[in-house]
């Protein structure tokens, strides 16, 4: 390169050269040849030396090529400088000791001297290293992020509201629709039309909202691209007002969520599943509970049965006696004396003999002999003994109605049901109260089924209970008061014997046992008697 000093041009005040000094830019002329006669201002710099000192004399071409600098576009100095005409932004990158990679832009204007002819150049070079650093980190920001959106199938858009059209659209919304962007940008001037026709109406209805000033919305919808394939879609719109008085734009993205909604599909119906044998187990569980517990309820009957067996010869050994003594105290009482008492003792007896029988037979599941009774002539008869064990502040009311056929049931059996439910309803009382005890037909005149009912003015069953009334070996009485067995023995005989049994109570407000059971012969019109108030 060659070194040669030029004296400043005359022409220029010191206001410029000032000017020049003070400025971020390199001012610069060439005369005709070329060649640079005048500069001032931030000079380019290699190896950390500034070269102002180096630079008139030489071209600018030559001092590019000392600074190895590297053009960025077709266009050179050397060509723009050949060809006499202004030129302006032409960019030049070099390395710099200091500050790294460096660019520089060069701007010019041709002279001419007082005749027209063309002389040098004036110009003046611009440092755009720090606007071209932050272009290069935008170029590599916007690719990073366009990258991570086509990773998410995310697509972005921009609309004119006012001309009613795309400003702009991203490729990744193209492929959603399967089309190109041109084809895209080209078919779909609407906005809607790769929008499933299923969903058009509820998208038109949200977009005309927000036309009529909505700020912001989002909706879901289904997306019939053109290769026929479905896909599910989440876009997310908002307004943003222009500035300077221009229109308001519409920004958003469009999400291709089709494997989020498969997904959760997917989860969902694992859910169901899951829930479904969670339920499953449940019932097994709660089967092989009540199987449990029939089988306990099984093994203390078969104790209780044993029991009975061992002890039912001495139990009829002690009524033996009784039955006999009975017998004969009726017989030596004197004509026309009240034998009330001695039957009703020998009747006991002998109720209490063909109990043990029946009840034998009912632990050991043995059906038995059926055995035919009147329910209106064994509550009558069971009636004395029921009163006799009441405690005097108890009111017994009766209705029962008479001539209603038989039951397959014998009269020992109806009668330990009725002394059982009379027993609980007399202790639920606790001394004071009313019972009563009714039977008619269930359904008025010419039913089929007998009804039995047990009432009383008790404390009453809470509805923790309810549900555990009729177990074996369940009792709400303290320990020695009740042995819980009375309920089951009375649910036990009435669904051998295919009826049923069912119980309404609320605590505080009393007890009803309703006995239903079948009716064996015809019904005979009858009267009520010892009717309740």
């Amino acid at each position: 390169m060659r070194s040669r000093k030029v004296a400043t041009l005359p022409d220029l005040s010191s206001r410029f050269r000032d000017l020049a000094r003070l400025s971020a830019h390199w001012m610069w002329e060439t005369d005709a040849a070329g060649r640079l006669v005048w500069q001032e201002g931030h000079s380019p710099r290699v190896e950390a030396v500034d070269l102002a000192d180096y630079l008139l004399g030489a071209t600018l071409g030559e001092i590019l090529q000392a600074i190895a600098a590297e053009p960025l576009q077709e266009l050179t100095i050397d060509v723009a400088l050949q060809r006499r005409a202004p030129f302006s932004d032409i960019i030049y990158r070099y390395m710099d000791a200091l500050d790294g990679e460096t660019w520089i832009c060069l701007s010019g204007l041709p002279l001419c001297d007082d005749h027209g002819r063309p002389g040098g150049y004036r110009g003046i070079a611009s440092d755009v290293s720090a606007l071209a650093r932050s272009e290069i980190e935008l170029r590599h920001t916007n690719r990073h992020l366009t990258h991570s959106a086509e990773l998410a199938g995310l697509g972005y858009w921009v609309w004119d509201l006012q001309r009613d059209c795309f400003l702009e659209c991203s490729e990744t919304l193209a492929r959603i629709c399967g089309v190109t962007l041109d084809e895209f940008m080209e078919s779909n001037r609407s906005g809607k039309a790769f929008i499933h026709p299923d969903d058009l109406a509820e998208y038109t209805r949200i977009e005309q909202a927000f036309n009529d000033g909505g700020e912001r919305y989002e909706v879901v919808y289904r997306v019939l691209a053109r290769d026929g394939i479905v896909r599910i879609c989440r876009e997310i719109g908002e307004r943003v007002a222009g500035r300077g008085g221009r229109p308001d734009v519409a920004i958003g993205t469009v999400q291709d969520i089709t494997e989020d909604y498969r997904l959760q599909a997917e989860l969902s119906a694992a859910k169901e599943q899951l829930e479904k044998q969670i339920v499953a187990e449940r019932v097994l569980f709660a089967e092989l509970r009540q199987k449990e517990e029939r089988l306990r309820t099984a093994q203390k009957l078969e104790a209780v049965s044993r029991l009975a067996s061992g002890i039912a010869h001495d139990l009829n050994n002690i009524l033996l006696p009784v039955i006999v003594l009975a017998e004969r105290l009726a017989e030596t009482l004197p004509p026309g004396a009240d034998r009330k008492d001695a039957q009703t003792i020998l009747e006991g007896a002998e109720r209490g003999a063909a109990l043990l029988r029946d009840l034998l037979d009912f632990t050991r599941e043995k059906a038995g002999s059926r055995e035919c009774c009147d329910p209106a002539q064994v509550i009558a008869s069971t009636l004395p003994m029921i009163r006799a064990v009441l405690p005097p502040g108890i009111d017994l009311r009766t209705r029962i109605k008479r001539d209603l056929g038989l039951v397959d049931m014998s009269g020992a059996l109806l009668s330990r049901v009725l002394l059982n439910l009379a027993s609980n309803a007399a202790d639920a009382m606790a001394g004071t109260g009313r019972l009563f005890i009714g039977l008619d037909e269930v359904g008025g005149d010419g039913g089929d089924k007998l009804r039995l009912r047990v009432r009383d003015t008790g404390c009453g069953i809470g509805p923790e209970e309810m549900g555990r009334i009729f177990d074996p070996f369940f009792t709400t009485k303290p320990i020695g008061k009740g042995t819980g067995l009375g309920l089951s023995v009375v649910h036990g005989i009435v669904t051998a014997h295919e009826g049923s049994i069912a119980v309404t109570s609320q605590p505080g407000q009393g007890t009803t046992f309703e006995v239903i059971l079948p009716r064996n012969g015809v019904a005979v019109a009858g009267q009520l008697e010892d009717v309740l108030p």
